[in-house]
């Protein structure tokens, strides 16, 4: 008798949700660092 896996379903889920969130992250920097070069200069508090 053959049992029952559900270990690629696992897999594929945290594969979706951790691809998702690493997408997001990256999106979000790309994102932060064009809006932070339409700031002036003088107005960069974190540099």
């Amino acid at each position: 008798m053959l049992a029952v896996s559900h270990v690629g379903y696992i897999a594929a889920g945290w594969g979706i949700v951790l691809g998702s969130l690493a997408l997001y992250g990256l999106r979000t920097v790309r994102r932060g660092r064009t809006l932070a070069q339409q700031v002036p200069p003088e107005d960069r508090r974190w540099t």
